[in-house]
């Protein structure tokens, strides 16, 4: 039976006791009950029996009826009330009382006292009339009311009146059909079920019936202590007016195998509390517009369980909450299900959930609510917030712990409005979430405070077809795969606060703007991240936008940042303000002439930056980094800032302008950074611009930086590209920099040590003219093939490694070498040079020419200097000056046009040639050490070779004028080609001081010319010798002796084994004693050893005296007269014996 038909019933019903009871009622007028005992005396067992009564009469209504010994049957027909003070007591466990009707409280006071045995009845009334009061008290686990009317009657508690029915004690009321609590609109109605085994079971052939607690009235229904209420359906409050409210405590249970209504409609309230439960199928608070329910579920282990769908103000007002541990289950949950329904949830504290199988929809057509606090949780499949047109729903999760878990999608505002929001670490998670679903809705998500996560397994789209906001706020957290705003509808999000972000998991895209309008706010320290790209107004219809500022905000993307479509007509803006800052994995494209980027204040990094057709790029401010990739916002680009503006190139990267200027008006820096590459036709650096150069590649056909901006070259390579580089500030190339290219570099230009300047094509002209440190390298300088132009007002100095190879360096004002530097290679070096000490030349493939032949500086060097196999060609106007050392090796030769100079504490070693004119106008002059490699790889001069230095293996083919004036040369092995002259000075009779010696402890191979001068007029004497050599081992002879004339004398070249010795003799054979005459003691001397000479040649010259004349006309003196006669004797003699 229907809950509508069951109040029919109940008003035919009364009707027809109104009319029967006074009828059937004997002494109904009695005005003071009496005590009458159940004898069963009478013949029949009629109730009206006076027989069966003792004392004996018809008992009135109001007596005190007791029924405790014996059976009593065959009372169908009776109606019994219990009226004006009545009542009637069955307290023995054999009793057994059947009746027709039964009336307990017709009028004024009636109780039912039941404590054993079994009464069955029909229809009974508790609380019938408006002026009575009815109770029935069943108690003990031998009482049983069986309650069974064929006509389908039913148990009234307070029909008009008040009724209490009271079942404690194990006690048990069945019921064939409906029960009614609070029937009439002035009924009151209670019903107490306590107690472990105390049953109320509403039973028609085991089909369970309905159990209505506020029918028109006022009821009560509480189901305590373990005590179990069974029903077909229940309904709290049941008709506009009516007033009720059960109560299931402390273990006590309901359970309703149809629909459930509190406040069906009237005014209904359910409490299910301290582990009471109640089950039923289908779930109503308010159920018509009329209706206001209330259900508290309450308590550990309290519990409602709807087997199908919780309608939570289905046409009317209601309440759910569920606290401290309670729990509702459904297979549906619906608030607010029709457009007058207006339903409010509360799930709240730890432990305390609402379980549902299915659906959940907060706000269908009408208004719903639903709070998750304290840690509660609510769990569904599919949700919708604002589900049909003009519905509004609104969750609110909040505080830790508190939980919605969605197992798939949650929309909200599917065709309504929805909001949904997370706070105080609370978490919300589904597979999607939408908001904004459907055309006309308007959705809104706020999740805020720390630890609050909105946990999303799909993607989240903001304004699908409706409006959709999401705002994340105060360090809350949104995560999913994707993130699509404004799909086709409009869509807005903003993530605001310190630690406040959105996380999209996919590398897949995320939108703002797909086919509708969007915004994306990330502020305060706000950030949304992904492994994937953005795309901002991805189709023509879409104007959206992008903001991120503040400090702290960010923007971190795994791939791409696109603003606009390509090429169409859609808006996509992007703004990176103050503090914020903006990561793209690869590239940011503004990608139509309707798009923009704007940069004021935060920064940007970024793999490449590309402006495609005709979009607007402004950078007022901030920092832009592209991080392996090209900057390319146009083919001229003005860098200048409102405030700074910093632009980094770095990584692997190319970018490329015709035009760039660096802070023409406002404050800017470009950093160029390592490995990316700059290309310009033509670079400016404005008055307040700075590029500097930290390990990047600049190429640029034109560079200036005449206007007083900076440049700051701190590592990398610079490329001039046949045009000029201008600036009036040195252009510093710090210690791992380069510089290549060809054209000019019109600046001071400062290498520190271990930067490299490299030649690449044509002529490369670099340094200042006018400036005295014009050049100033101290790192390398490769030259190749080419031609490198070096500019200043004084030496340009050269830096640790200069290298040619066939190319050219000019100097104007010459080259200088310090301590440590070298030049390598084969070229031409058209400048004097001036090579310091430890400074290194070196010709090791290749003839390397060095100098200015118009200079008398050309070439001078205190440094070191080596040509292998090659020819190192020195250019001076005079004699060059070798350093240190030089080395010539395999053959290798040193030219010198007009000589060289080697100083004191110089050598030359190896085995080679010192290639020089044999001119004593343009000499070589050795006065340090020549060292050849050995007697056979030795040291060859072919020019006129002079001073004092020390000769070893050394072989000569030209002159050699030893010492500077008159000097004894001390040598090792030497050795005078047949082209050589040896030329000796002769002043006086003294070794060194006087004449030229060569003091050897070696080898002198001697060939060639010996050329013998007089120095100041000097005249050898009769008798002089030189000793012009002096050595281990004199090999050979001079194949010519040119000696000067010394008058009458003659000279003799005495070839010894370890000396040459030039003697001055006399011009007469016969002058044995070479006094300048022969005479007698000449004689004297042939006497004594006649190997001396001839006596026929003293005999023919005898007389003969320097100068010369005749000896016809010699006298002798007595002493000779004398001599002579002993000779003529002698030779008789001789003659007589032969």
């Amino acid at each position: 039976m229907t809950h509508q038909s069951l109040l029919s019933l109940c008003t035919s019903c009364l009707l027809v006791s109104s009319a029967v009871i006074p009828c059937i009622s004997p002494n109904s007028a009695t005005a003071q009950g009496v005590v009458r005992n159940w004898t069963g005396g009478g013949a029949t067992d009629d109730w009206f029996d006076a027989a069966n009564w003792s004392p004996g009469a018809v008992p009135d209504p109001a007596d005190l009826l007791l029924v405790s010994s014996s059976d009593i049957a065959g009372l169908d027909s009776n109606i019994v009330n219990i009226s004006d003070g009545g009542r009637i007591e069955i307290s023995s466990l054999s009793a057994t009382a059947t009746l027709s009707r039964l009336d307990v409280g017709l009028q004024g006071e009636g109780t039912l006292d039941m404590s054993g045995g079994t009464l069955t009845t029909g229809f009974v009334l508790i609380g019938t009339t408006g002026n009575s009061f009815g109770t029935a008290n069943i108690t003990g686990n031998t009482s049983t009311w069986n309650i069974t009317d064929g006509s389908d009657r039913d148990l009234y508690v307070g029909e008009d009146g008040e009724g209490r029915l009271n079942i404690t004690g194990g006690a048990d009321i069945d019921i064939s059909d409906d029960v009614l609590i609070g029937n009439r609109a002035s009924g009151i109605g209670v019903v107490n079920v306590s107690g472990s085994g105390s049953t109320l079971d509403l039973l028609d052939a085991g089909v369970i019936s309905e159990l209505i607690v506020g029918g028109f009235g006022r009821g009560t229904l509480n189901v305590t202590n373990s005590a179990a209420v069974t029903s077909r359906l229940g309904a709290i409050a049941n008709s506009s007016g009516s007033n009720g409210k059960a109560t299931v405590d402390s273990a006590g249970t309901w359970s309703i195998t149809e629909e459930m209504y509190v406040g069906s409609g009237g005014t209904g309230t359910l409490e299910i509390l301290g582990g009471g439960s109640v089950d039923n199928s289908t779930g109503y608070i308010a159920r018509d517009s009329t209706g206001v329910g209330r259900v508290l579920v309450e308590g550990a282990n309290s519990l409602w369980d709807v087997d199908s769908t919780l309608y939570v103000a289905d046409e009317g007002y209601a309440e759910l909450e569920v606290r401290n541990g309670g729990r509702v289950v459904s297979s549906i949950g619906i608030v607010g299900n029709d457009s007058t329904g207006n339903g409010s949830v509360i799930v709240e504290g730890d432990d305390s959930m609402w379980d549902i199988a299915s659906t959940l929809r907060i706000g269908e057509e009408g208004t719903g609510s639903l709070t998750i606090s304290d840690g509660a949780a609510v769990e569904n499949t599919f949700a919708d917030i604002g589900n049909l047109s003009g519905s509004t729903g609104v969750v609110t999760v909040e505080g830790a712990g508190s939980t919605w878990t969605n197992s798939s999608v949650l929309n909200i505002a599917d065709s309504g409005d929805g909001t949904l929001n997370i706070a105080g670490g609370a978490t919300v998670s589904n597979t999607a979430g939408n908001i904004g679903f459907a055309s006309g809705s308007d959705g809104t998500v706020n999740v805020s405070g720390g630890s609050s996560h909105w946990s999303n397994e799909s993607l989240v789209r903001v304004g699908v077809s409706g409006s959709g906001t999401l705002n994340i706020l105060g360090g809350a957290k949104v995560s999913s795969t994707h993130a699509g705003i404004g799909v086709i509808g409009s869509g807005n999000v903003s993530i605001e606060g310190a630690g406040s972000r959105w996380i999209a998991t996919s590398s897949g895209g995320s939108t703002v703007g797909e086919d509708g309008n969007a915004t994306m706010q990330i502020t305060s320290g706000g950030a949304f991240e992904t492994p994937g790209n953005l795309v901002v107004a991805k189709n023509d219809a879409s104007t959206s936008s992008l903001t991120v500022t503040g400090n702290g905000s960010r923007l971190d993307l795994g791939f791409s940042l696109s603003l606009g479509n390509v090429g169409g007509t859609s808006t996509g803006s992007a703004t990176i303000g103050t503090g914020a800052h903006v990561t793209v994995g690869t590239s940011t494209v503004i990608q139509n002439a309707n798009s923009s980027l704007t940069v004021d204040g935060g920064s940007l990094t970024t793999t490449s930056l590309i402006n495609n057709n005709g979009g607007t790029f402004v950078f007022n401010s901030g920092t832009i980094t592209i991080d392996g990739g090209g900057f390319h916002p146009g083919n001229s680009f003005l860098l200048n800032g409102n405030s700074t503006a910093t632009l980094n190139l770095q990584g692997n990267g190319v970018s490329d302008f015709s035009q760039l200027t660096v802070g023409n008006t406002g404050d800017a820096v470009l950093r160029l950074a390592e490995g990316h590459s700059l290309t310009l036709d033509e670079g400016t650096i404005g008055v307040s611009g700075e590029f500097i150069l930290d390990g990047g590649h600049l190429a640029a056909e034109t560079f200036n930086n005449l206007a007083g901006g900076e440049f700051t070259f701190l590592s990398g390579r610079v490329t001039v590209n046949g045009d000029v580089l201008g600036s009036s500030a040195p252009f510093v190339i710090p210690t791992g920099g380069t510089v290549d290219g060809s054209g000019f570099v019109e600046a001071d230009v400062v290498g520190q040590p271990g930067s490299t300047i490299t030649v690449t094509s044509g002529n490369y002209t670099l340094g200042n003219p006018f400036s005295f440190l014009g050049f100033v390298h101290e790192g390398t300088l490769s030259v190749g093939n080419r031609i490198a132009k070096l500019k200043s007002a004084g030496f340009a100095q050269l830096g640790a490694l200069t290298t040619l190879s066939g190319g050219t360096i000019t100097a104007d004002n010459g080259i200088s070498l310090g301590g440590g530097d070298v030049i390598m290679g084969k070229g031409d070096v058209n400048a004097k040079i001036a090579a310091g000490i430890g400074s290194f030349i070196y010709a090791p493939g290749g003839d390397l020419t060095l100098g200015d032949a118009n200079a008398f500086d050309g070439f001078v060097s205190a440094g070191n200097m080596t040509v292998d196999a090659d020819s190192i060609i020195l250019l001076d106007r005079n004699q060059a000056q070798l350093g240190t050392l030089t080395t010539v090796i395999g053959g290798g030769k040193v030219v010198a046009a007009n000589g060289v100079v080697l100083d004191f504490a110089s050598a030359i070693t190896g085995d080679g040639n010192i290639d020089t004119p044999n001119d004593p106008l343009r000499p070589t002059i050795i006065n340090g050490t020549v060292e050849g490699t050995s007697s056979n790889l030795s040291i060859g001069f072919n020019g006129y070779v002079k001073g004092i230095g020390m000769l070893n293996n050394v072989y000569f083919t030209g002159t050699h004028a030893p010492g500077l004036s008159p000097a004894e040369l001390l040598v090792g092995n030497l050795t005078y080609a047949n082209s050589a002259t040896l030329e000796i000075e002769i002043g006086g009779l003294t070794a060194g001081n006087s004449f030229d010696k060569l003091t050897s402890n070696g080898i002198l191979d001697l060939d060639g010319t010996l050329d013998v001068t007089f120095l100041n007029n000097f005249m050898p004497s009769l008798g002089d010798s030189f000793e012009i050599i002096t050595a281990a081992n004199v090999i050979d002879e001079f194949a010519f002796e040119n000696l000067p004339d010394i008058g009458p004398l003659l000279w003799n070249v005495n070839y010894g084994a370890t000396s040459v010795l030039l003697e001055v003799l006399s011009p007469f054979t016969a002058d044995f004693d070479q006094d300048g005459d022969v005479d007698g003691n000449d004689f004297l001397v042939w006497q004594r050893n006649p190997g001396v000479g001839s006596l026929i040649d003293w005999q023919a010259q005898y007389g003969s005296v320097l100068p010369l004349t005749a000896n016809a006309n010699a006298v002798p003196e007595p002493q000779e007269l004398f001599i002579l006669t002993c000779i003529a004797l002698f030779s008789c003699m001789q003659r007589v014996i032969r």
